[in-house]
């Protein structure tokens, strides 16, 4: 979506997507769209789907699927979960790889998702950011970095 000149664009996070997630995406929508201020509210996951309800964010992201008959979700993303010795990381670090280690039960993935508000109309920079996440693909290798690499 192009065409977006001006405006101010909050999304909301969990803990874990705001941390690791939104700012990527974040930079590669600002780098995008120049003239929409672009930023994010990280809290834990109840918090940030408050302030959703209650008007404060138009999107929020987070790990799990919430449910709520006012809520829309989707599924963007699948968070996948390792688990890393402490014993093996250093080792393995300085050796430039990790080990893989048997876990039982198995880790299973977590869905990541999109939410907002059944009863509010999506701006134009929300459905912009929107399209930018759905194109990460619901399993990505690395997340998408700025065009100039930064």
């Amino acid at each position: 979506m192009s065409g977006l000149a001006s405006g101010r664009f909050l999304v909301g996070g969990s803990t874990t997507v705001g941390t690791h997630l939104l700012p990527p995406l974040l930079a590669r929508f600002a780098q995008q769209h120049p003239g929409i201020d672009c930023d994010s509210s990280v809290g834990d996951s109840e918090a940030v789907l408050g302030r959703l309800v209650a008007g404060d964010i138009g999107i929020v992201v987070v790990a799990g699927v919430p449910t709520a008959s006012r809520l829309v979700t989707e599924t963007v993303l699948d968070e996948r979960l390792a688990l890393i010795s402490e014993h093996a990381v250093g080792d393995d670090v300085r050796a430039g790889t990790l080990a893989v280690l048997p876990v039982s039960p198995l880790l299973r993935s977590r869905p990541v998702t999109l939410v907002y508000r059944r009863d509010r109309l999506l701006s134009p920079a929300e459905r912009s950011f929107i399209t930018l996440l759905r194109s990460v693909g619901r399993r990505p290798r690395e997340l998408p970095e700025p065009a100039d690499g930064s």
